[in-house]
């Protein structure tokens, strides 16, 4: 049950502290007062989205915070599952800063918009003037009777169970656009796997037949130039390995004298080593160079081919290439494992669409079976309002395919009056009538949703006399099982009300406020003679305020 509700600058209010009973509570306000404004606030608080200038004080912040008492599970899960303290109150708080922004919390821990309402529509339900249109869409009119049969269970189950249809044969249809697209490249795909299988190309394999085809290209160079270096190295007259030789001869008997001598000696029998080692490398080399045009070619086209599969695919090491080829196979194999993948998805589909039937079809039976103690239970509540020849009925009329809602939309069909053919409920219904409907419906339902308060706001728009009374009867009788507020301009209502609130314009500030105050004793007389009688308060208006309250 909401317990207590605190506003601080918003709007036409400074501060306010509102503190609920259980039962019934009523609050009454001339038109203006602002009975508007603390719903609104309420409304906020469970979420709504703000709108701008809604700060009294545009320097200060606006406070708003409702405390909710529940015993609900979800309640509970949805606080531990959310990192939420579970205390036996549930605080929600918002906050509308100066600059625009807003902050949010439950339990004093930040929270968001949708979590406020995601815990608000488990804790009240506020009838707002506007939802009597909701009879007109069919979703509203399904969840009535799922509420009503006690199935929310299984609605919920059918819905999960046709959002799981829905994505497989997204699913499905997106599998089947990607294979077929792939298809119409298969043979592209393959040209360029092939062109890859036959390249046969290997990491470094470039620098490597680069370096061959210049050696290739420039064979009868380097094979005349390495003949006369080597000529140069090991002539056996005037080579220099010769000389080097001799010059060793030399200097290898002085290196008994001193250490200087002995040094230089070393350096020449190294210098004479490593120029012989040379000249036979130089002739190693001259003689593994071959004039070779045929094998010139090959390697010629080889450097062209992965020059050209480079370029080609615009990518600069044979690395890419290679996984650009390990690509193409992958998509290959996609494509050639495609009617599997495909068929694999629309038996699963079949599958999963044969449960959604069982489960539409089971919802169906209930929807069915519940309706006529419904429209009995509805009836007999309507008559109570104050319409004797009221007829009402729950039609299912099945769809052709498998929708969200179930296996049929439902309708509401209705007429007040003796004789007259039932039409859809909000084609046909006035003002008046929808609000007495909406309430029958709401007395029947309110106990089957489990939320423990239900707020109204002018639900008795349309109606006077005797049927206010009756609606006030039926909303006393509502709040034997759950909390409900209501706000009325009916003194007839709003003197069945446990408990009383009035709000009210303050003018004597330099800046009109709006207030509430709780009504006890003769002040609750004085608010319900005004309502009976306007500002002119007479003995019959104060007798006739006290009779209702005795009633």
């Amino acid at each position: 049950m909401l317990h207590r509700l605190y506003i601080s600058n918003f709007t036409l209010i400074d501060q306010i502290k509102i503190n609920f009973n259980s039962g019934f509570t009523t609050v009454t306000g001339q038109t203006g007062a602002g009975k508007s404004i603390i719903l609104g606030a309420l409304s906020l608080v469970l979420g709504k989205r703000s709108e701008s200038d809604l700060l009294y004080d545009t320097a200060k912040k606006c406070v708003l915070e409702a405390e909710f008492k529940s015993n609900s599970k979800f309640v509970k899960t949805f606080l531990k599952m959310n990192d939420f303290d579970i205390n036996e109150s549930i605080i929600l708080r918002r906050e509308l800063l100066p600059n625009g922004k807003s902050r949010s919390f439950i339990n004093d821990t930040p929270a968001t918009l949708k979590q406020l309402n995601q815990i608000g529509a488990e804790v009240i339900d506020i009838h707002v003037q506007h939802e009597n249109l909701k009879l007109g869409e069919r979703d509203y009119r399904t969840f009535i009777i799922d509420a009503f049969g006690g199935h929310l269970e299984k609605t919920t189950a059918y819905q999960r169970q046709f959002e799981k249809v829905s994505n497989l044969s997204k699913l499905l249809s997106n599998v089947q656009s990607e294979i077929l697209k792939q298809k119409q490249e298969q043979d592209y795909f393959e040209f360029l796997f092939n062109e890859f299988e036959e390249a046969n190309i290997l990491i470094g394999e470039l620098i490597e037949k680069e370096e061959q085809l210049k050696k290739l290209e420039h064979a009868e160079e380097i094979k005349s130039t390495l003949f006369s270096l080597g000529q140069l190295l090991s002539n056996d007259t005037n080579g220099m390995a010769e000389q080097s030789f001799q010059a060793e001869r030399t200097i290898t008997p002085l290196s008994t004298y001193t250490l200087e001598l002995q040094s230089l000696a070393a350096r020449v029998s190294s210098m004479q080593l490593e120029i012989q080692d040379l000249a036979n490398e130089v002739n190693r080399i001259e003689s593994d160079v071959k004039l070779d045009p045929e094998n010139l070619s090959i390697v010629q086209e080889r450097v062209n081919l992965i020059n050209q599969l480079l370029q080609k695919h615009q990518v600069n090491t044979e690395a890419e290439l290679i996984t650009i080829k390990g690509e193409l196979e992958e998509k290959l194999a996609q494509i050639h494992g495609g009617d599997d993948k495909v068929t694999a998805i629309e038996n699963e589909l079949e599958v999963e669409k044969g449960q959604l039937e069982k489960f539409g079809v089971e919802l169906s039976e209930l929807r069915i079976a519940c309706s006529p103690k419904f429209e009995k239970e509805l009836i007999s509540n309507l008559i109570q309002l104050g319409m004797p020849e009221a007829k009402f009925e729950v039609r299912c009329t099945k769809t052709n395919d498998l929708e969200f809602l179930g296996n049929e939309i439902v309708d509401f069909v209705f007429t007040a009056n003796k004789g007259v053919a039932l039409k859809k409920v909000h084609e046909s219904a006035s003002g008046g009538e929808l609000s007495r409907i909406l309430l029958a419906i709401k007395a029947i339902v309110s106990s089957k949703t489990k939320l423990p308060t239900i707020v109204f706001d002018e639900i008795d728009t349309g109606v006077s006399g005797e049927v206010a009374n009756k609606m006030g009867d039926l909303m006393k009788s509502i709040s034997s099982k759950i909390q409900v507020l209501a706000i009325t301009h009916l003194p007839q209502i709003a003197a069945k009300g446990n408990q009383h609130f009035s709000v009210y314009k303050d003018h004597n500030s330099e800046k009109t406020l709006t207030k509430i105050q709780l009504l006890e004793g003769d002040n609750r007389v004085i608010e319900l003679a005004k309502m009976l009688s306007g500002d002119k308060l007479s003995t019959v208006a104060k007798e006739n305020a006290r009779i209702l309250l005795d009633n």
